[in-house]
């Protein structure tokens, strides 16, 4: 339904008259209705649209309008929906991603020809499983039947070279299942399509096989860690609040920005910009495309931060590594923080960037072993004095290595005192979907967060 505008007016509408612009064959799922009223049929009359314009202005104000009718729906569903929207669309949202993802996983039966190449290669056959679950989960997605769409991506899709070979049973909760392997052949015979892989490992035996693009097990990690957020921010009532409704939650806190030399280097722009977003709590968004100086303005709040405080927190978050990398660069270059500051970048182990130095498992070890050659290590009693001795030697091994015998500590301690670290760190520089993130949001830890959505050709 729509307001009706009548052909002669300037484009103001009425709700004297209903405007249908189409109608649904099939009534919506019960799940989808929001809120409901009901109209006696014997009060509705349906016009078409030409006797609509013409008899319009004779009934106009002597009709019953639709608009209180409107608005009891409208009330009706901000009580069913009670503050929670967000939380809910955010749920929802999650939920759609993982079940497209699982219809990404294709079930597949291996072939009895599983071979070894040469001593650190192997081939193995694969050809789509029948499975009556994911068939009717394509279906219900109105997507193409299983084994079509998994040749149609083996056929025109670049990242299908890379795939996991895991087990239904297991994929995403042990990863020691997962086998990675290279596409190297299709084959077409008389009763469909085969598959031949490559890879460095023998296939383990498994129960339900199932093919996974090389990406899926970082996704499936990145789900579970979404859902972990969305069950900490139902706790976190103000957030939760501030999402529903922002306006209603900001609040002004009078402060400005330093009149300092940095400030006087801003354009009026970013002078606003940055006094808007310190006197404003607890969120603040500042929009631009590529190039504006976003990161100049994220380095100009950072430093103020430190000016006002020098034990302040901060978490400097962006979607990719590369982004944060940059950040990263332009505030340990720029910015005046304080000599003892603390600062953490983690990283995956397999990412190769800058700033390796600043790792969690990098900055424990420069921590112990400072501590180790401290005053108060040295003149340690003499059984705390081998407890000492035995952080150092682990924190200077291998993070797999075993500790020695003559230490009860393990990498396990090692680790935790990375979570502290990381819990005490003045400034955090991490992705959004880290697995320190999700350690930081576990602990409930209370940091300024800022974050940069800075990606090529994108609005950030």
């Amino acid at each position: 339904m729509a307001q009706f505008t009548h052909k002669a007016s300037q484009g103001d509408g009425s709700w004297d008259l209903a405007y249908c612009e189409r109608t649904e064959k099939k009534n919506p799922a019960p799940i989808n209705i929001i809120s409901h009223d009901t109209v006696p049929s014997g009060e509705i009359n349906i016009v078409p649209l030409r006797e609509a314009n013409k008899d319009f202005p004779r009934l106009r104000g002597k009709l019953r309008s639709w608009q209180p009718l409107f608005e009891s729906l409208s009330n009706n569903n901000r009580a069913i929906l009670g503050g929670s929207s967000a939380i809910e669309a955010l749920s929802l949202t999650s939920f759609i991603d993982a079940i497209y993802a699982a219809a990404d996983s294709f079930p597949v039966e291996v072939q009895k020809d599983q071979k070894e190449i040469s001593g650190d290669l192997f081939s193995v056959l694969v050809s789509v499983r029948q499975d009556t679950d994911r068939e009717a989960l394509s279906e219900a997605l109105a997507l193409k039947p299983v084994a079509e769409r998994l040749d149609d991506l083996v056929q025109k899709d670049s990242r299908a070279e890379e795939w996991v070979i895991s087990d239904g049973q297991l994929v995403g909760v042990k990863e020691i299942a997962n086998t990675t392997w290279r596409l190297t052949d299709r084959i077409e015979n008389d009763w469909g399509v085969s598959y031949r892989l490559s890879g460095s490992d023998p296939l383990p035996p498994l129960t339900q096989p199932l093919l996974l693009l090389s990406d899926f097990v970082g996704r499936d990690t990145q789900f579970r860690r979404r859902v972990k957020a969305i069950s900490a921010l139902k706790d976190h009532s103000e957030l939760s609040a501030l999402l529903d409704d922002p306006r209603s939650k900001i609040l002004e806190t009078h402060e400005v920005a330093d009149r300092n030399d940095a400030w006087n280097e801003l354009d009026p722009s970013k002078q606003e910009a940055l006094d808007r977003i310190i006197s404003t709590l607890p969120i603040s968004l500042v929009q631009g495309p590529p190039g504006v100086g976003k990161t100049r303005l994220v380095r100009d709040l950072t430093d103020h931060i430190f000016r006002a405080d020098p034990t302040s927190r901060v978490l400097l978050t962006a979607q990719a590594n590369s982004a944060i990398d940059h950040l990263m660069d332009e505030i340990i270059a720029e910015v005046s923080l304080p000599d003892d500051c603390l600062i953490v970048r983690p990283r995956a182990k397999d990412y190769e960037g800058t700033h390796d130095d600043r790792s969690p498992r990098n900055v424990t070890n420069r921590m112990i072993s400072d501590f180790c050659e401290s005053e108060v290590a040295k003149n340690a009693p003499k059984n705390l004095r081998s407890q000492i001795d035995g952080l150092r030697n682990i924190s200077t091994s291998d993070e797999n290595a075993r500790p020695k015998k003559s230490t009860s500590l393990s990498g396990k301690d090692i680790q935790a005192i990375e979570h502290l670290v990381l819990r005490s760190a003045n400034v955090v520089f991490s992705t959004v979907n880290s697995s320190s993130i999700e350690r930081l949001v576990e602990k409930k830890t209370n940091l300024i967060g800022a974050l940069s959505k800075k990606q090529a050709k994108q609005t950030a």
